[in-house]
């Protein structure tokens, strides 16, 4: 019950951002005064129709999007509205170049916004942006080595699991010989987390790791207030020695994680500190939405997710982390929508806008035949790369 909970709760996330976006569009189309035939959320048949006078609101089978369906010269009218009669100056070709393009623009900067108004908020609530892997140190799993080691040296039977930095590490074998060591960072030069898991990766693909059966290793450490951003004492410790038996302890990702390092939580010490974040946090989920893209043209389709990889991936955070970790996820996946539609790729609304400006350039409308060929092409793509990247989000590669 709890994952087919969770799963509703993240197609309904979705469908609520997809709504926003769809309401952005309708609401300019009305106000211009264009003729909108249809709101629609999903695709397919539809399931559920509520006719207006002029705009039919509808629900349809597969709820993985929506549009809004508005009166053009190219297209001709949906099913069962071919008799209607529709004011010329009320078709999209008729409106001025400028309402063409917010009414283009809209959908795209209601995400954008939505976006940022979710993050901004949540940052500024809780004052604190959950497993940041750009900042200061680690996590620490209470069933990890490093937890363990550092819990034994300070003498207490708990520690803060954020309150410690691992500056490095030593290896010797049983002989007493060093065979391995790191240093991530020092007191003055305090390491974020990713150079951390980086270093951890690399160097435990070494050899020795897995020759040895019996390898010992000690962390220098550094305490650290994370919610003050300071460090308590410049003393870099080192921790007891603690026994490694097999090479898996030295995984990092996998079932078998027993080092316990995990991204850290980053505190803001003021609401305004936390409102610049939000801004930086939506630019970098837009930005990671165009490095996706880029992966695809190196051969990565692993690096893009469709709209299942979406629910999927929005599911189990709210089964496994905080409410305020599943919403930023949402804002994550407004910011995607919002830069994803920016694209100039047809028939997403930013090749649209560069459409309406080039006709105005060129004082001449591209011939209907030609943009439909265009449609078709761009449709095409899109529809073979959703079905690549649905696929893959099914089978979890």
């Amino acid at each position: 019950m709890t994952i087919v909970f969770t799963l509703l709760l993240s197609l309904g996330s979705l469908l609520f951002i997809v709504t926003l976006h769809e309401l952005g569009h309708f609401c300019v189309a009305k106000w211009s005064g264009a003729y909108v035939y249809e709101f629609a959320l999903g695709f397919g048949p539809r399931l559920l129709t509520f006719k207006g006078k002029e705009t039919w609101f509808s629900i349809r089978l597969l709820p993985l999007g929506g549009f809004v369906s508005i009166a053009m010269e190219a297209v001709d009218p949906p099913k069962g509205r071919e008799e209607e009669i529709v004011p010329e100056n009320r078709k999209m070709e008729a409106l001025p170049t400028w309402k063409r393009s917010l009414f283009i623009l809209a959908g795209p900067l209601v995400n954008l916004g939505t976006a940022i108004l979710i993050v901004t908020t949540v940052f500024m609530a809780t004052l604190a942006k959950p497993n940041d892997m750009g900042f200061y140190g680690q996590r620490l799993a209470s069933t990890g080595i490093a937890y363990k080691l550092i819990k034994e040296q300070e003498g207490q039977e708990d520690i803060d699991d954020q309150g410690y930095i691992l500056l490095g590490y030593e290896v010797y074998d049983t002989k007493g010989e060093l065979r391995d060591k790191a240093e991530f960072g020092t007191a003055e030069q305090l390491p974020i987390y990713s150079n951390i898991v980086y270093k951890f990766i690399d160097n435990f693909q070494k050899d020795i790791y897995q020759e040895q059966k019996d390898l010992r290793i000690k962390f220098n450490y550094l305490n650290f207030d994370y919610q003050n951003h300071k460090v308590k004492s410049s003393q870099v410790s080192s921790g007891k020695w603690t026994q490694l038996s097999k090479p898996d302890d030295w995984q990092i990702q996998g079932k078998n994680t027993t080092v316990g390092i995990m991204a850290p939580t980053r505190y803001f010490l003021t609401r305004q500190e936390a409102y610049r974040a939000g801004w930086r946090q939506v630019g970098q989920d837009s930005l990671g939405l165009l490095k996706a893209f880029g992966q695809i043209f190196k051969g990565n389709i692993h690096a893009l997710s469709g709209p299942v990889g979406l629910v999927k991936g929005s599911s189990q955070t709210t089964n496994v982390t905080t409410p305020a970790s599943f919403l930023l996820g949402m804002g994550a996946i407004s910011a995607n929508l919002f830069m994803f539609n920016f694209l100039p790729f047809p028939p997403l609304d930013g090749y649209k806008f560069c459409e309406a400006w080039w006709e105005k350039a060129r004082k001449k409308e591209i011939n209907s035949k030609v943009k439909i060929g265009i449609t078709a092409v761009g449709v095409s793509f899109m529809l073979l790369l959703f079905i690549i990247v649905t696929i893959k989000d099914l089978i979890g590669g």
